[in-house]
């Protein structure tokens, strides 16, 4: 993913098809990582129930997006709000993970 990201920057939207292929290649392996990932935690005690829920909201985005795309339909808002929400996710993994690291006091 981390790969992809690089590309999708390197080759800026003015590469037309190339841009296009590093894009998807990333919009796929997002919704891979957010969904295997998901699932992966979901049984784990101290997974936040809320941040699982808020995952197949960023998996519904980025299925929406990438279906409208495929159609042909260029709507760079859902682009951008599949990306955020990824990001946010990825933001209320550390938040999770943070939370269990901090000890508790009583």
């Amino acid at each position: 993913m981390a790969l992809a990201l690089i590309m999708i920057g390197i080759f800026s939207e003015d590469y037309g098809v190339i841009h296009r292929f590093w894009a998807t290649i990333f919009f796929i392996l997002l919704l891979i990582f957010v969904t295997v990932t998901n699932i992966a935690l979901k049984n784990h005690i101290s997974y936040m129930r809320w941040i699982w829920y808020y995952a197949f909201i960023s998996i519904a985005i980025d299925l929406i997006f990438m279906f409208t795309f495929s159609l042909g339909v260029r709507l760079p808002i859902l682009e951008w709000l599949a990306v955020f929400s990824g990001l946010i996710w990825l933001g209320l993994i550390g938040y999770n993970t943070l939370k269990l690291e901090k000890p508790q006091y009583q």
